[in-house]
């Protein structure tokens, strides 16, 4: 599959995706998907941050195989 054909199965999936659950935020979405990923990091003081990986140079190819299926 060409790049383009990965990215179309993304995006279909993620419209599927938020089809299924209208009520959701996007950005929860892509976190829900596996398509953004975060990590916690425990801070000072008992102070709790949420990192967000930067998928940058993922292929799209990867990002699709790394997706959760969600009943999309």
């Amino acid at each position: 599959m060409s790049r383009i054909q990965y990215n179309r199965e993304i995006v279909r999936k993620i419209s599927a995706y938020l089809e299924a659950y209208p009520d959701i935020r996007f950005g929860q979405a892509l976190v829900n998907l596996n398509i953004v990923k975060q990590t916690i990091i425990e801070g000072t003081e008992g102070i709790t941050h949420v990192k967000t990986l930067d998928p940058f140079y993922e292929e799209s190819s990867d990002t699709l195989k790394g997706m959760k299926d969600l009943g999309s």
